[in-house]
């Protein structure tokens, strides 16, 4: 979307997410009828997508072997089960960020399409 939209959101930011460009687009006023229903979208699926955002900080930041090590340790000194994850949860969570994620680019490929055709 940034390169298509000529956006230029690396200027702002060498390494971008999706939210960074929509944010540019918000603050900047540009493609409002793109913008709102990727809004709308990101809006919708906000919950899913901020635990699978809070996840993927936690897994790259904060897991490692040792601290699982240590885990397992501890359930079996302790004879307690501990669950380190809720697999329907997640789940859940990916389906609906694939979903979003499919939402968006369908939306911004129809409006690029549509664009084109207009020129």
């Amino acid at each position: 979307m940034n390169d298509c939209l000529g956006l230029e959101t690396e200027r702002l930011k060498p390494h971008f997410s999706y939210f960074t460009v929509l944010r540019r687009m918000r603050q900047e006023g540009l493609h409002p009828k793109l913008l709102m229903p990727l809004d709308e979208l990101k809006k919708r699926y906000r919950q899913p997508v901020d635990r699978l955002r809070e996840r993927r900080n936690i897994e790259i930041h904060n897991m490692n072997a040792e601290l699982q090590d240590d885990l397992v340790h501890s359930v079996r000194a302790y004879g307690e089960d501990v669950r380190l994850e809720n697999i329907r949860q997640h789940m859940e969570d990916l389906t609906e960020g694939l979903t979003f994620a499919i939402e968006s680019l369908r939306i911004a490929f129809q409006y690029v399409a549509r664009s084109a055709n207009a020129e």
